[in-house]
């Protein structure tokens, strides 16, 4: 989740691994998060998103 202006410490006894940041911290956040997604996975879900907002 992002939230503007919000930030909350993750602590070791958290029950979910839910992470909640602030738009500032989540490109470098992504950044060093394991990767999940081949590269052609990535741009496709990209080509999908992009033609899913402009309606088409």
């Amino acid at each position: 989740m992002v939230f503007p202006g919000w930030f909350i410490e993750q602590s070791n006894d958290c029950l979910r691994n839910i992470w909640v940041r602030e738009p500032k911290a989540l490109v470098k956040f992504l950044a060093n998060a394991p990767q999940k997604l081949e590269p052609d996975e990535v741009k496709l879900a990209g080509f999908h998103l992009s033609r899913f907002i402009r309606g088409t």
